[in-house]
């Protein structure tokens, strides 16, 4: 039902970003780098999921930057999740984050990452699951993006990482560690 709702599976590259609609998620370099992307392909699709203050800025930034037919904006918190189980890469262009649960749930569901490079992200490079890149550099964004989308070996070189380093984000194993601890 969600791929349905939300449109996946038109395009065949897809990315999905999760988080909340705030300025420190660097939402709109995403989005300029999706302007910048659609001169070298239009068969990608960028989903920024989540809920915050700057949803209607977010989608009227779409709107101006006439890329409706390439980015989504979705409000629906509840589900998604999902959206780990649809893409084909999971992209964080914040200019700050802290821990980042959505990059460890990424991992978990093998999916390569595209992130700001941040401190706190700097296992990324470490476990080579994925690219980072300038914070706010929308062409570096571009760049990496178009890298993983036309380059089907390096997607699955980044792909087979992620699912190995994700088996640390499970759930179930960071819940028995925690109850060991207690």
């Amino acid at each position: 039902a969600v791929k349905k709702e939300w449109g996946f599976g038109k395009k065949s590259c897809t990315f999905f970003s999760l988080g909340r609609f705030a300025q420190e998620k660097g939402h709109e370099t995403l989005l300029e780098a999706a302007q910048l992307l659609k001169d070298r392909t239009t068969d990608f699709h960028v989903y920024i999921v989540g809920h915050g203050p700057r949803e209607e800025f977010l989608k009227s930034e779409i709107q101006r930057l006439k890329l409706k037919a390439y980015c989504s904006v979705i409000h629906d918190p509840l589900r998604a999740y999902v959206g780990y189980t649809l893409a084909d890469v999971f992209v964080l262009p914040s200019r700050r984050e802290g821990f980042a649960l959505a990059v460890a749930e990424a991992l978990a569901h093998g999916l390569p990452v595209v992130a700001s490079d941040l401190p706190t992200l700097q296992h990324i490079r470490t476990i080579d699951c994925g690219v980072l890149v300038p914070r706010a550099d929308a062409q570096a964004l571009s760049e990496a993006l178009w890298a993983l989308c036309s380059d089907k070996t390096l997607h699955e070189h980044f792909a087979t990482r992620a699912r190995s380093a994700g088996h640390a984000f499970d759930p179930k194993k960071i819940m028995r560690e925690f109850e060991v601890l207690l």
